[in-house]
């Protein structure tokens, strides 16, 4: 069953993609609210969060550019915006009604994948764990901006760090596993 709903997923992906009317992407946004009412808020929360900082920066670059040039498009603007929030909100529906793992089943190599990917959304949710309650226990005082900034830059340098040595680590096991040919 959730190989189907991925299926359709994916379909239905390809779909929205291709819609150029806010009219009929709000009446799919609808429709998305009405079949996930129980999560509506949960579900609706993250997708206001990934949208804003998804599309915020490219949205507001857009306008002021498009005032600098006396060239906005507003309508575009707005199907740009619906369009990402619809796909946002089906990914997040689709994704917490579905097992990955079941879905994937059908492929040896494509269940493996997602097996390594899902171990490293792991380690690096602990990582980022870890490092909030290090910074509840170890900062006393109110931290500036620019000190989060810092903070959090260390952080980002911390996590690519893992990434590279994670990466080439995943690379050697599939290789000896058969996965690349080269």
């Amino acid at each position: 069953m959730d190989k189907y709903f991925l299926l359709g997923y994916f379909i239905s992906v390809i779909l929205i993609s291709i819609i150029h009317n806010p009219i009929i992407l709000l009446t799919i946004i609808i429709v998305l609210f009405l079949i996930s009412f129980k999560n509506i808020i949960k579900i609706s929360k993250k997708v206001i969060l990934s949208t804003i900082f998804f599309t915020g920066s490219v949205s507001v670059l857009y306008c002021i550019f498009g005032i600098i040039q006396n060239n906005l498009n507003v309508d575009y603007l707005i199907l740009i915006n619906l369009r990402v929030f619809t796909l946002n909100y089906l990914s997040f529906f689709v994704f917490s009604k579905i097992n990955l793992f079941k879905a994937l089943s059908f492929s040896k190599d494509l269940n493996y994948v997602l097996i390594l990917s899902y171990g490293q959304i792991l380690n690096y949710k602990k990582l980022f764990e870890e490092w909030q309650l290090f910074m509840k226990s170890r900062v006393v005082k109110q931290l500036s901006f620019r000190d989060y900034l810092q903070i959090y830059g260390h952080l980002t340098a911390l996590f690519f760090e893992k990434s590279f040595k994670n990466a080439k680590e995943i690379s050697l096991a599939m290789k000896s596993r058969g996965f690349f040919n080269d």
